[in-house]
């Protein structure tokens, strides 16, 4: 059987299924977001948020800055965005020692999980 490419999660391709894919843990990590601070439009960020909610301990910025140095510089969701093509090879690796996370139905390598995390904590 064929492995679905880490690349073409990472660049996003299957983001809308993934987002809706996470049940209720994105229902809940995204009911607990005050109002003002819901991005309902940006799936990458409600995977991130069903990360966080069952990692608390991931989220600091600044940690995830130095566990994904691609995107160490990251100030928006758009400069996490375009580092993502360059995660793919850790990713790989990741998935090969088996430092996954699971994310409602999906299995994300660990550093994937991380930038989808940062993109729910950017602006």
């Amino acid at each position: 059987m064929k492995r679905i490419s880490r690349r073409s999660f990472a660049l996003g391709a299957v983001g809308s299924a993934a987002a809706a894919s996470t049940g209720w843990r994105a229902w809940d990590a995204w009911i607990e977001v005050p109002l003002h601070e819901r991005r309902d439009d940006d799936p990458l960020a409600a995977l991130g948020r069903a990360f966080l909610a069952d990692h608390p301990d991931e989220r600091d910025l600044d940690r995830l800055r130095r566990l994904v140095p691609q995107a160490r510089l990251a100030r928006t969701r758009a400069d996490v965005r375009a580092v993502l093509p360059r995660i793919a090879a850790e990713a790989e690796q990741d998935f090969d020692t088996h430092d996954v996370s699971t994310v409602g139905a999906w299995r994300l390598a660990r550093i994937e999980a991380r930038a989808a995390a940062m993109v729910a904590l950017l602006p």
